[in-house]
């Protein structure tokens, strides 16, 4: 059990275990204290030390849960909250480094990252981008969800956006810099066939923009 290293946070401390979810009161509390010590300099001090403690204790619970069964831990990072955030999304949300930094939650975020190719290796990794990025058709069918899963594992994802991006930073090489064709040359408007190419690209790219979810917070509700 987690114990209050003084008096004075006593009450805080029996406030937290109490409540229905430890972790994210915990976690709340000292993102809410953190953000009154930069606002009232009175009491910034003992509101920095409260933040603190209540950072403690959500990873000294966070640490409890991992103990215990093996899927605990995943099972309570995958829980949502009134807002229907996952505790895990809660927890960057309120910047708990030290929580997020946990032996378990780390085990946990390599698990969703890898998916169900968690028994691949780095070099498996590397070879699936290697192979991606010279063989076009393999990125596409990588890209496109056809029934593989593999377009949902996180990592693969990834690989398909480093590609895509790399392919688009040649067509724009092509299209910009060096074209096959002298744009003085050309006798009509009608546009060459890596044109079409960057155009369709842009077109997808606008249409991703509009239906992807936005971000939560900062400037991320501006779309690009």
């Amino acid at each position: 059990m987690v114990a209050a290293k003084s008096n004075d946070n006593q009450s805080l401390c029996d406030f937290v275990l109490t409540s229905p979810a430890p972790v994210e009161t915990a976690a709340k509390l000292s993102c809410k204290f953190r953000d009154l010590a930069t606002r009232e300099k009175a009491r910034a001090r003992d509101l920095a030390v409260a933040s603190e403690y209540c950072q403690a204790m959500a990873v000294d619970l966070m640490a409890l849960a991992a103990s215990g069964h093996e899927d605990s831990a995943s099972s309570l990072l995958r829980s949502v909250d009134h807002r229907g955030v996952t505790i895990l999304d809660m927890l960057i949300e309120c910047e708990q480094k030290d929580v997020v930094s946990h032996e378990s939650v780390q085990e946990y975020l390599t698990q969703v990252w890898t998916g169900h190719l968690s028994n691949w290796g780095e070099a498996s990794i590397m070879a699936l981008f290697a192979v991606s990025l010279l063989l076009p058709p393999v990125w596409l069918i990588l890209s496109l969800p056809l029934g593989h899963r593999l377009d949902r594992v996180p990592v693969v994802k990834f690989i398909s956006y480093l590609v895509s991006h790399l392919y688009l930073t040649a067509l724009f090489i092509i299209c910009t810099v060096c074209p096959p064709y002298n744009l003085w040359e050309s006798v009509d408007l009608i546009p060459r066939y890596y044109e079409w190419l960057l155009i369709a690209w842009l077109s997808g790219l606008v249409v991703a923009q509009l239906t992807n979810p936005e971000d939560r917070a900062g400037l991320g509700w501006v779309k690009v």
